[in-house]
């Protein structure tokens, strides 16, 4: 009986924040609300082995956090490729050979 509650109070806490998300004006907002939602729906669908919506869940909730993530992992990204740790300039480092001119000695 409580299992049962607790099943549908999972349902409608997803639906009704799956709703919520799609009235969000800022993305950021969109997706942790739809990401959160997501996961409740992902979880109440199981519990009702309701495999297609399962499925489609996973898809949002793995869409949902790839473009949560993305600007971090770019970041992160950016910041090894163009800095060396070990110097303090990314112009890269040249030998410069001394020579003396043709036909004149040191």
């Amino acid at each position: 009986m409580v299992i049962d509650i607790v099943r549908e109070a999972l349902g409608w806490a997803g639906s009704v924040l799956l709703v919520v998300s799609l009235l969000q004006s800022r993305m950021l907002a969109l997706r942790v609300l739809n990401l959160v939602a997501a996961l409740l729906l992902i979880a109440y669908n199981i519990a009702l082995a309701v495999w297609p919506s399962v499925a489609m869940n996973v898809a949002v909730a793995l869409i949902d956090a790839y473009y949560l993530l993305a600007p971090s992992i770019r970041r992160i990204r950016r910041r090894g490729a163009t800095v060396h740790p070990r110097r303090s300039s990314t112009r890269p480092v040249t030998a410069v050979m001394k020579t003396s001119a043709p036909g004149k000695d040191r």
